[in-house]
């Protein structure tokens, strides 16, 4: 098996040793940090948390996965963590020795409300439905709103807290409002086999249904027909809005990665270049993220990443090659990606520390090849001016 290290960079010191926070027996699954930045928590052979400032030889959190962990999720203060598959567990991070509380009857996935107040989860009895947790008394029995045909695939707050969407293998999502919770959902016609994916826009103007078409509703206009983007091919894995709602990406099992702008009643696809995809088919071969602040774009696949800023013009992205494709989540001060290796790298991001730390990871200058692979039509030129010339790259003519 493969070991799982797990490393922080900091890149306001990028070429200091790295810091190792853990070993892993399996690859990792899942990472996310926390609202604050404060904590990183990665599920791969068991949980763990960690603080992101502090030096601690054990983590915050350490316990067995109990099982697959489809995702895992801070709520919106950060007092909570949930980790969600096979059973649905959450700890109290105020108390974090304490064991955590499994939710009876909950499975599949999980999602907090960014107001705090709710936790929707699936059920566990093949029942279909979707239960609603209020916060603030866990002990209390769930409210079930109407069940799917189908099991649940996907959970969605939008970011006011006055929708949820839910998804199944039917063909219809499921849109309820909080403020009628008994009242019958508003059903969209998606693809025949359903949505997997399901994102709100931070403005709360549109809903994204992702299978293997992607479509954007208008959330106020919800009798119009929706926008019909691009899809993937088979199938689309993750779909996700920027913090302005100017931008969306989706990532798909073909390996390629999307990015659109987002206009009043249309959406623009912006050309990344490079991005052919690839052929092996997996969840996990491409994955994308936006930060906070909707500045950068984050697009990981092919075991490369690639950093692009969103707020100029920037034709060319940051690449540090051979850090994976497996899962990448983006805070307010940190990226941290994973490969099918286990490796867990966390690093903050601006971009000239960007840019040293793509160099210390490659310790050379790109290749003629690998130039016109990540740049193509661009003229060569040495990215890392303290590094020597590839044995490879073009030479230079005076005159």
């Amino acid at each position: 098996n493969a070991r799982d290290v797990a490393h922080q960079l900091s890149i306001e010191k990028p070429y200091a040793q790295h810091r190792l926070l853990h070993r892993h027996i399996e690859n990792v699954s899942n990472i996310e940090v926390s609202k604050n930045g404060k904590l990183v928590a990665s599920s791969g052979d068991g949980i763990q948390v960690w603080p992101v400032e502090e030096t601690k030889q054990k983590p915050l959190i350490w316990s067995e996965t109990g099982g697959r962990v489809n995702n895992l999720i801070f709520s919106a203060d950060d007092h909570w963590l949930a980790a969600a598959g096979s059973q649905v567990r959450l700890w109290d991070l105020s108390k974090p020795n304490f064991d955590p509380i499994i939710l009876e009857n909950a499975t599949g996935n999980a999602t907090f409300s960014p107001n705090g107040v709710w936790l929707a989860t699936a059920d566990e009895n093949q029942k279909h439905a979707v239960l609603l947790w209020k916060t603030d008394n866990l002990t209390d029995a769930p409210t079930e709103l109407q069940r799917h045909k189908y099991e649940i695939t996907a959970l969605a707050f939008s970011q006011d807290s006055r929708w949820l969407a839910t998804a199944s293998y039917q063909n219809v999502v499921h849109l309820h409002s909080l403020d009628q919770l008994t009242a019958p959902p508003t059903l969209l016609p998606v693809d025949q086999d359903g949505a997997n994916v399901l994102a709100f826009s931070p403005d709360g103007r549109w809903l994204a249904t992702v299978g293997i078409s992607l479509r954007l509703w208008q959330i106020a206009a919800l009798n119009k027909p929706p926008i019909v983007l691009e899809g993937h091919d088979p199938i689309a894995s993750t779909a996700t809005f920027s913090s302005d709602s100017r931008w969306f990406s989706s990532t798909g099992w073909d390996g390629i990665v999307r990015l659109w702008r987002i206009h009043d009643d249309s959406a623009e696809l912006v050309d990344l270049k490079d991005n052919q995809g690839f052929s092996w088919a997996g969840f996990f071969n491409s994955v994308a993220a936006f930060s906070p602040d909707s500045r950068w774009f984050v697009s990981v696949n092919d075991d490369r990443v690639k950093i692009w800023r969103l707020d100029q013009q920037m034709d060319e992205p940051i690449v540090i090659p051979g850090v994976g494709k497996r899962a990448v989540t983006v805070s307010r001060q940190w990226l941290a990606t994973a490969d099918d290796a286990g490796t867990l790298q966390l690093w903050q991001y601006q971009e000239n520390d960007l840019i040293a730390l793509a160099c210390k990871v490659a310790g050379r200058n790109l290749n003629q090849k690998e130039w016109e692979e990540y740049f193509p039509g661009k003229v060569y030129r040495q990215t890392c001016s303290n590094l020597s010339e590839s044995p490879s790259a073009p030479v230079s003519v005076g005159g």
